[in-house]
């Protein structure tokens, strides 16, 4: 069962419901929609440490999709208090649920584009450092899409389907878009 929430209290009640994977941190986008008075009141969106253990606890898996939202705060012209203040109720949050062992899956809300600038955009957000993001992105996230695959990992007995890249993401992140070669199954595409 995936439920879409928007507020901690969504969060909330769908921990307590049981829900498997959770769609959308909350805040992710604001209220109506508004990016000027939508994030007036920033403790809707805050998980509480109770709801992130539970969610731990349970194995609940929480999909991102904040890129819009972090994207926007970093734009010109925006409010530059509230902005900081959007960032760091995003953070606490992704830190609070990965402290408490909540799987998180990089994802996007957009139909039309790849994780990867979901991905991008966690990066600059610095919620994580770049193994714990690039986990989360390759590890985790292929867990939760092919959960009876063995995917994810370079080891013996896994599917031969990775990316190899032109430089470290490690040192620095961006090289995730530098793909060289790309393999499914041992197969070089």
């Amino acid at each position: 069962v995936s439920t879409h929430v928007e507020s901690a209290t969504d969060f909330h009640h769908a921990v307590l419901a049981g829900t498997d994977e959770i769609n959308h941190l909350p805040g992710f986008r604001p209220e109506n929609n508004d990016p000027v008075k939508g994030y007036d009141n920033l403790a809707r969106y805050r998980i509480s440490e109770a709801d992130a253990r539970l969610a731990g606890q349970r194995k609940i898996v929480v999909v991102t999709t904040s890129g819009t939202t972090i994207d926007m705060s970093f734009k010109d012209g925006v409010d530059v208090k509230k902005a900081e203040a959007v960032r760091e109720m995003l953070t606490h949050n992704l830190q609070l649920l990965h402290r408490h062992g909540v799987r998180i899956a990089i994802g996007s809300d957009s139909f039309r584009q790849t994780a990867q600038p979901e991905a991008l955009n966690l990066k600059r957000l610095g919620a994580f450092d770049n193994l714990t993001l690039l986990k989360l992105w390759c590890e985790t996230t292929a867990w939760t899409i092919f959960p009876k695959r063995k995917i994810g990992h370079l080891k013996d007995g896994f599917e031969a389907s990775f990316l190899a890249l032109s430089g470290d993401p490690l040192q620095d992140f961006s090289n995730v878009k530098e793909i060289q070669l790309r393999f499914k199954q041992g197969t070089l595409l």
